[in-house]
C-alpha cells in the first residue's frame, strides 16, 4: 500500500503559500495598506539609526573620548533629527503632495542651524587634539584671555587667568582667534643712568645693582623673580644700565607698584655717591 501522506502534505503546504501570496497581492493593492507599510518601514529604519548612534556614542563614552553629557547630547540630536526626517517622509508617503516637504524642510534647517555651535565645538575640540594645537597646563593667549589651560572638553577650554579666576573659551573660536604662547613672565624694565663712575667699575656695579634688587627688594623671595642688569652705553665716566626685572606674570598686578617703588629705593641707596638718575621704560612679555 502506497504512502500518500507525504504528497499530500507537501501540496497543502504549497496551496496555503499560494493563497497568502495572493492575499498580499490584494491587500499591497490596496494604496492604504501599502501607506502603512511604508510607514512601518520608516519607523524600523529610523529606529535602527538612533540605536547605531547610541551604541556608538557609549562606546565612545567607555573609552573616555567624550564625556557623558556630551554623549547624552549627540544621542537627544541624533534623535530629535532622525525622527523629524522619518515624519517628513511619512507626511510625503500619506498625503503625496510635493509642496508639504519645503515648510518642513526649512523647520529641519532651522533646527540644524539652532545647533551649529555644539557641532562646532565638537568639531573644534577633534581639531585641537589632532593638531595638539594646545595642550593642558600650557600658557595660552585666545579670544581675548590670557591663561593656563586647566582642561579641554568637548564643548570648551578652560582657562585659569592669571587673576585666579576660571573662563571657558568656546572650542569653535580655535577657528577664528590665534593661538598664542606669551612668556610665562613680564619683564618691568628701567633705565638707570649713573655719572661719576671710576674707570673699571661699570661691571662691578652691574653685578651690585643686581643682586641688591635680587635681596634686598620685599618682593625679591617671589618664586621665579630674576634680574637682569645690561649695560647699554657707557659715554666717559657716565653709564646707561638697563635692568630688568622678571616676575611670574600671575603676580605681576599685586607686586608691579611695590617692586618699582622698593627696586627704585635701593638703586639710588646703593649708588647714593654717584649722580643718579631711573626712569620707567615699561613692561615687555
Amino acid at each position: 500500500m502506497e504512502n500518500t501522506t507525504s504528497p499530500q502534505i507537501l501540496s497543502g503546504v504549497v496551496s496555503l503559500i499560494d493563497n497568502i501570496y495572493k492575499h498580499l497581492l490584494i491587500l499591497l493593492q490596496n494604496p492604504l495598506i501599502v501607506a502603512l507599510l511604508k510607514i512601518v518601514i520608516i519607523l524600523i529604519v529610523a529606529l535602527i539609526i538612533t540605536r547605531i548612534v547610541s551604541l556608538v556614542v557609549s562606546r565612545l563614552e567607555y573609552r573616555g573620548i567624550i564625556a557623558k553629557p556630551v554623549g547624552m547630547k549627540i544621542r537627544s540630536i541624533t534623535d530629535t533629527v532622525t525622527y523629524i526626517i522619518a515624519i517628513i517622509a511619512i507626511a510625503y508617503t500619506l498625503t503625496g503632495v510635493e509642496t508639504l516637504l519645503i515648510p518642513l524642510f526649512i523647520i529641519l534647517a532651522a533646527i540644524l542651524f539652532s545647533m551649529w555651535e555644539f557641532f562646532a565645538n565638537i568639531i573644534g575640540y577633534y581639531t585641537i587634539l589632532a593638531g595638539r594645537l594646545i595642550i593642558q597646563d600650557a600658557y595660552i593667549k585666545i579670544d581675548g584671555y590670557e591663561g593656563k589651560v586647566k582642561d579641554i572638553t568637548p564643548m570648551s577650554i578652560i582657562l585659569e587667568l592669571p587673576d585666579g579666576s576660571i573662563v571657558r573659551v568656546p572650542n569653535r573660536r580655535v577657528f577664528i582667534s590665534p593661538i598664542k604662547t606669551p612668556s610665562r613672565k613680564v619683564s618691568v624694565k628701567l633705565n638707570v643712568r649713573v655719572s661719576g663712575i671710576p674707570l673699571g667699575h661699570t661691571i662691578k656695579i652691574a653685578e651690585e645693582l643686581k643682586e641688591a634688587i635680587r635681596t634686598k627688594t620685599k618682593r625679591g623671595s617671589v618664586p621665579g623673580m630674576n634680574v637682569d642688569v645690561i649695560v647699554v652705553k657707557v659715554e666717559g665716566n657716565t653709564t646707561n644700565y638697563e635692568v630688568r626685572i622678571n616676575v611670574p606674570r600671575n603676580l605681576y598686578n599685586s607686586i608691579k607698584d611695590d617692586l618699582l617703588n622698593e627696586s627704585t629705593m635701593i638703586i639710588l641707596s646703593e649708588l647714593e655717591e654717584y649722580d643718579v638718575a631711573v626712569e620707567f621704560k615699561g613692561v615687555e612679555d
